[in-house]
């Protein structure tokens, strides 16, 4: 037995059908998205006012942070994943995505940052991973040139003579 989809009834149907749209969501997309940073802004105001939350305003601040990320985030997996089309690289949509996270993560450990929390353990993996990740490639892209570095250094050595 497959479960329906969960049908909205016609009034809000016909009320909400310009925001389900894909058409006019890519159309307006810039003014959706600035809508839904003014909207977390405002709830972030409300809620650090409500609470009365000490230095509140970092929270707004937080929330620019993680938009900023989710949008550079964003920019550069389609930059990667154009430049690795346009020159047929393969492996393009890999490398994209995995910069997506790397940016995504770095922005969400910048806004516990922001508003105070100190993520040391998280930070310190992050480092020891990308660390580890740095030399895995070294050594792999020391191992797979191994003999264009020594014909590189033989050139070197007979014109330095």
């Amino acid at each position: 037995m497959t479960a329906s989809p969960l049908r909205l009834p016609a009034a809000l149907r016909s009320l909400f059908r310009p925001l389900l749209d894909p058409y006019r969501r890519y159309r307006h997309a810039k003014l959706i998205h600035a809508a839904r940073v003014a909207l977390s802004v405002l709830v972030s105001i409300a809620l650090s006012t409500g609470l009365n939350i000490p230095h509140g305003e970092w929270s707004s601040i937080t929330v620019l942070i993680v938009f900023g990320g989710l949008l550079f985030a964003r920019l550069l997996s389609q930059v990667l994943i154009n430049a690795s089309e346009a020159n047929s690289i393969r492996g393009g949509r890999g490398v994209a995505a995995s910069a997506y996270i790397v940016v995504v993560g770095y922005s969400a450990l910048a806004a516990l940052e922001q508003i105070g929390a100190r993520p040391t353990l998280v930070i310190s993996a992050a480092q020891i991973l990308l660390g580890s990740l740095g030399l895995a490639l070294a050594i792999a892209f020391g191992l797979g040139a191994k003999d264009i570095a020594a014909d590189i250094l033989r050139g070197v050595l007979k014109r330095g003579r």
